[in-house]
């Protein structure tokens, strides 16, 4: 079995709705996969690391690791296409607005700050090796 490593680069974009509001992630990152076998057409593994940049206001990006699985074509000898599905989780912060009322006085205040979230995606993957 003749298993042949990659390592590039990749750009992809993500996007998520949680209650009616969107979040949208353009994440950049270091790919390393595997073409198990060394047949025209073979499974595919992989892993990336990056960081997803926010495409949204009101949001931060954050750190972003996926792994993905697939089945590699052989274009060229040189070149393979990949489609397989891809796990992401992406850290992020979202502005979120709180109002606390004194009692004492009836009076409101509005305090903005930032909270953690993570986002966990499944989606299509289609890479190229040369």
């Amino acid at each position: 079995m003749n298993n042949k490593l990659f390592i590039g680069g990749g750009i992809g974009y993500t996007a998520n709705v949680v209650a009616k509001e969107a979040y949208s992630f353009i994440p950049l990152q270091v790919c390393v996969s595997s073409i198990l076998g060394d047949k025209e057409n073979a499974p595919a593994v992989g892993f990336n690391v990056g960081y997803g940049f926010a495409a949204n206001a009101g949001t931060q990006g954050g750190i972003c690791v996926g792994a993905n699985v697939g089945w590699s074509f052989e274009i060229s000898q040189e070149t393979k296409l990949v489609v397989g599905v891809n796990a992401e989780w992406q850290q992020t912060k979202t502005k979120v607005y709180q109002e606390i009322v004194f009692p004492e006085t009836n009076e409101s205040k509005l305090y903005e700050n930032y909270m953690g979230v993570n986002f966990i995606t499944l989606g299509a993957q289609v890479a190229i090796h040369f």
